[in-house]
């Protein structure tokens, strides 16, 4: 299923069962081409570093493995320093 787990490469392999797998309601525009239409399951679902439908991309070495956090907003949170309190 991934490239190479002891190595924490855990891109996922050609024809793995994660493949466009996710959550049907999560983005997935980030990811290769082709992406069959669904994000993909693990780390790097909706990222560049997806492997693709036909399987490029599995193992590429990207410039930074760290994934980014998640940015959620809700209005008025974090606050604003320049707001009276």
């Amino acid at each position: 299923m991934f490239v190479d787990l002891a190595s924490d490469d855990v891109h996922l392999l050609p024809g793995s069962p994660a493949i466009d797998a996710g959550d049907p309601t999560a983005r997935f525009d980030r990811e290769p081409q082709p992406n069959g239409g669904r994000v993909d399951q693990g780390r790097y679902g909706d990222t560049a570093g997806a492997t693709a439908r036909d399987g490029e991309g599995a193992g590429r070495e990207l410039p930074s493995r760290r994934v980014s956090p998640v940015r959620r907003s809700v209005a008025g949170w974090p606050p604003s320093h320049d707001a009276a309190c």
